[in-house]
């Protein structure tokens, strides 16, 4: 992101908060990527009012901000996007659909990128987190995705159980810092590793990251452009040569 793109993003967000505090209102951005999203925290304690960060489950990497007056508990990600299920109607004869094609046939049918949250594919089906605003204009018009006839309908935000897209790992590691573990997780080497780092590709908690050594903590959130996401658990023991036995969750 340049220069420009990054002050219009602060003078945006800094525009919705000063309305909600102002004239006593609820707004929110739209769907924010990780960069964006660490774009807001740099300037999220210059705001004077109380946010909420919603992306429709707990470990969602694209998310929005809402911004508000009201009581806390009153906020909720149903007020601001739904959840649409979208499913193949042929799916003894359908191809095998990845994520782009999904986000593809959306943003074909005039959907804006910044509309759509997280996508989860899973098996023949996805589920897609979108922007009120949006919603109607995807279950009106979407109905193929490449050249797979689908259906589209509005779902619960319960309706997902995500311990099927999980997979949880042992990894064996020196120590607990980021270039460590991510070269453990993905099975690439320490210098990849911190390649992907200076890169701007490694996020914690959807903060960029640029510093090697950095040490994870329990129920970190690790997204790694073009690799995915894991979850770093606690330490499970510690080897009798002094290495780190440690779980990692990590999304498949």
């Amino acid at each position: 992101m340049d220069v420009k793109d990054r002050q219009f993003l602060i003078n945006r967000i800094s525009d919705l908060a000063n309305r909600a505090y102002y004239k006593n209102i609820t707004t929110h951005t739209v769907f924010l990527n990780l960069y964006e999203q660490t774009i807001f925290q740099s300037i999220s304690t210059s705001l004077r009012v109380s946010y909420k960060i919603l992306g429709g489950y707990d470990y969602a990497e694209r998310k929005l901000v809402c911004f508000f007056s009201c009581n806390f508990e009153d906020i909720n990600e149903a007020d601001f996007m739904d959840l649409l299920y979208i499913s193949n109607k042929n799916p003894k004869f359908s191809q095998s659909l990845s994520h782009r094609d999904y986000l593809g046939a959306i943003m074909n049918i005039g959907i804006e990128r910044h509309t759509i949250g997280d996508i989860c594919v899973m098996g023949h089906e996805a589920y897609v987190y979108v922007l009120k605003n949006a919603s109607n204009i995807i279950l009106d018009n979407l109905t193929d995705v490449k050249h797979n006839k689908v259906s589209v309908s509005k779902t619960d935000f319960k309706a997902i159980d995500f311990s099927s897209n999980i997979e949880e790992k042992i990894i064996n590691i020196a120590s607990n810092r980021l270039d460590s573990v991510l070269s453990s997780v993905y099975n690439i080497s320490r210098a990849k590793a911190n390649l992907l780092i200076d890169a701007d590709k490694v996020f914690i908690n959807s903060k960029l990251i640029n510093a090697h050594s950095r040490a994870l903590n329990p129920d970190d959130i690790v997204s790694v452009r073009g690799l995915g996401r894991f979850i770093y658990s606690d330490i499970e023991k510690i080897s009798k040569k002094g290495r780190l036995v440690v779980k990692v969750r990590q999304y498949i």
